[in-house]
């Protein structure tokens, strides 16, 4: 119910623009005369309550960080100016249609409408630093780092992977890179691969590669120090690759729900911020009548719906990025881009560029401690988010004009990266699939290292889209994807050489879907707000098999034994799990590398079920005992941070969601006034996703949750943490969080 509190009347570019807020500030946002209006005034209440983050997000994207904080961020600057991101932006917007250009125009008139006020929120007015006016450019830049965000780990797992064949005699990648388990659940079965026409061809593919130690000599130490470097500035920019990232999506036919017709639910997990990424519209004009996620920054909605479709995302975790090593004598050019530093000098730094991509030389040159030799050949980067015809938000936009399959399918034609889960439903009662992306054709065997580039291995074509993984109208009546594993082994083209996330998610959501008859709204609420962790159900036979010492430790077993494995924030178990988990994960190879989360716990349960030959702690072999020394360890580390009486080791004391602002969120003594924390629930493992840090601090999660009824579209919830506005004092800065928390949520 939209109870509205307060009405603005602006000018737009065609004429006047109703924006009505609701209690939670929420805007509805009215155009009459022409839909470019409406995104104007989307714009403009981006900026009105978001522009600090927006003006962040674009110095990120653009490298130009040290314009507002100096000296400090020239590191940063010059590893993004390197990847290009800007410039590859600038290249795309000749390839936009005129209708995203003008709806573009339109949204980049509406942030500079509100420059123009004079308004300045807290942030620029404590750095006394003056934004300057919005370009178009800046209206869907952010777009492109959130690809990048979720792919940048596949381009570090092949470092990670070449270092380890480099300098380990004894670790093969096939013993620490475990492959996703056979009876797992992957969103499409062969059954519908072939319905969708998807098994009748053979793959097109480059010859295979002997990958060998003699590739990669001489670069061990210069790529772990590229390693470091982004490991180091994507933290700075909370951008971590953290478990539980990538989000839930699944949708439900009319034969399966009360109404008869489709229900749609997505939750979008990526890092907790504050204000929150994610930010909840409803815009309507002449034409146009959509609601649900937007992010500031991007003029359009990411996750929603209109008048007669819904649809949600999902990371589909795919890789489509490449390192090659190329030989000196290749051409090359050589750029200077300018990076302003305030209050001191410009700097103008070196960029090389090939036909594959930036070179990544200069920075490893510069900031490499451990080996100062030149480097033979070179390393360039070839992703497709760098492509010069990338029109990924050109797609978005035109989803959201959809009114049926075949214009959704035609919107996701330009999809570009990275590579996502598109879930689908409409008011007719039909649901659907896509996974979109510019994929390219390669050898599984070429996926896993940093390759030398040669005529074999280089990208000559991509998966067409119509051989895409895709669905409609599956017999089974569901369509889940929790970036599982998509399709079959007996899918002809290679999407990945690995699928890193383990099956939980997916296959709890399955189970409960199939456990429930003709499903309404609340059972979908039930199902996304699930913490019951399937993970235990794995490990437990292994842990329960450990004999206890004293009586202390027989009670503890003795709430173990009677665990369902529901991580909620009364349970006593789910801390002792955790906490015991926590130093399992110990059980790993000393690897010669600084890798960052790992090991995935598939690597995890394969040395336990095999008695791996990594599993060896203080001498001893033998599982059993191994598993009761981490639980010993476990026990006093519980102790040490809640105390001696189990009664209060209660998962919520210790299990807290903290949403930090990326830079004021920083300095002590006024980090209190934007950063907020509560008590969560689940794990990384669980549907309500909410992984962990080593001190139990959540970093990442929904940061947006949908639930769409087909049947009556004024049913439809929603939900985002935090509150709508950016600022630290208003009441709708953090209003929705207990929300959130509860797993409530609220209609537009």
């Amino acid at each position: 119910m939209l109870n509205s509190k307060k009405s603005l009347l602006i000018q737009g570019l065609y004429g006047k623009i109703q924006i009505n807020l609701d209690s939670y500030g929420i805007p509805h946002i009215f155009a009459s005369k022409n839909d470019i209006d409406a995104f104007y005034g989307l714009g403009y209440m981006h900026a009105k309550d978001r522009f600090w983050q927006m003006e962040l997000q674009r110095h990120i994207a653009s490298g130009t960080l040290s314009e507002i904080f100096g000296k400090r961020t020239i590191k940063e600057d010059k590893y993004l100016k390197t990847w290009g991101f800007y410039r590859c932006a600038k290249e795309n917007w000749k390839h936009f249609n005129i209708k995203t250009k003008k709806i573009i125009n339109g949204y980049t008139a509406g942030v500079n409408a509100y420059i123009k006020s004079g308004k300045r929120p807290i942030e620029l007015r404590i750095l006394f630093y003056k934004p300057k006016y919005w370009k178009n450019i800046d209206s869907f830049i952010w777009s492109k780092i959130i690809a990048w965000q979720l792919q940048y780990h596949t381009w570090q797992d092949k470092l990670n992977n070449s270092l380890i064949m480099e300098k380990s005699s004894d670790i093969n990648i096939e013993d620490i890179r475990i492959q996703y388990p056979e009876n797992a659940p992957t969103t499409l079965n062969i059954e519908e691969l072939n319905n969708s026409n998807l098994l009748d061809y053979t793959q097109k593919s480059s010859d295979n590669l002997n990958t060998n130690k003699k590739n990669q000599v001489l670069y061990n130490n210069n790529m772990q120090s590229f390693i470091n470097i982004s490991q180091e500035i994507q933290n700075n920019l909370n951008i971590q690759n953290l478990p539980g990232k990538g989000s839930n999506g699944w949708v439900v036919s009319g034969k399966l729900t009360k109404s008869g017709k489709p229900i749609l639910a997505n939750d979008i997990h990526l890092e907790l911020s504050s204000p929150n990424i994610c930010y909840l519209a409803n815009i309507q004009g002449p034409s146009l009548n959509i609601r649900g996620s937007s992010i500031p920054g991007i003029p359009c909605i990411i996750s929603g719906e209109n008048k007669n479709i819904a649809w949600g995302i999902t990371d589909a975790g795919l890789d489509c990025s490449d390192l090659f090593l190329i030989d000196k004598t290749r051409p090359t050019k050589k750029i200077f881009e300018k990076i302003k530093v305030r209050k001191k000098k410009t700097i103008q730094h070196e960029i090389e560029l090939s036909d594959i991509g930036p070179i990544i030389n200069n920075l490893i040159q510069e900031n490499n401690q451990i080996n100062k030799k030149i480097i033979n050949q070179k390393i360039a980067i070839r992703w497709t988010g760098l492509d010069s015809d990338d029109k990924t938000i050109q797609s978005l936009i035109e989803i959201n004009y959809a009114s049926n399959w075949k214009e959704f399918k035609n919107a996701l034609k330009d999809f570009t990266a990275a590579p996502m889960n598109f879930l689908y439903a409409d008011i007719l009662g039909n649901i659907g699939y896509y996974l979109p992306g510019r994929i390219p054709i390669r050898k599984k065997e070429n996926l896993k290292y940093v390759i030398p580039f040669n005529s074999k291995n280089a990208w000559n074509e991509f998966i067409p889209f119509n051989k895409l993984p895709h669905v409609f109208n599956p017999s089974k009546g569901y369509i889940v994807n929790a970036n599982n594993k998509i399709i079959p082994n007996e899918y002809p083209y290679n999407l990945t050489y690995i699928w890193k996330g383990p099956p939980y998610r997916a296959e709890k959501i399955e189970n409960m879907i199939n456990n429930m008859n003709k499903m309404t709204i609340k059972n979908m609420k039930d199902i996304q707000i699930n913490t019951n962790n399937l993970l235990w159900y794995e490990l437990k036979d292994f842990l329960l098999k450990i004999i206890p010492q004293n009586k202390f430790e027989k009670k503890i077993l003795v709430y173990l034994k009677k665990w369902n494995g529901n991580m909620s924030s009364n349970s006593i178990s789910a801390t002792v799990f955790s906490f015991w988990f926590q130093e399992i994960i110990k059980i790993q190879p000393k690897l010669p590398i600084n890798y960052q989360n790992f090991p995935n716990p598939l690597f995890i349960i394969d040395q336990l079920k095999k008695n791996g030959k990594f599993i060896c702690l203080n001498k001893k072999k033998n599982i059993t005992d191994v598993l009761y020394i981490l639980f010993k360890k476990a026990i006093i580390n519980i102790k040490n941070i809640l105390g001696n009486n189990i009664e209060k080791w209660k998962w919520g004391r210790i299990h807290q969601a903290k949403f930090i602002n990326p830079i004021f969120g920083k300095i002590w003594g006024i980090k209190y006034l934007w950063n907020r924390k509560i008590s969560t629930e689940g794990n990384a493992y669980t549907i309500n996703a909410s992984p962990y840090d080593e001190n139990f601090i959540q970093k990442a999660g929904p940061v947006y949750r949908q639930i769409i009824d087909l049947n009556k579209k004024n049913k439809s919830c929603f939900i985002c943490p935090l509150g709508q506005s950016g600022n630290p004092f208003s009441k709708n800065y953090n209003n929705m969080l207990k929300f959130w928390k509860l797993g409530k949520y609220i209609k537009l």
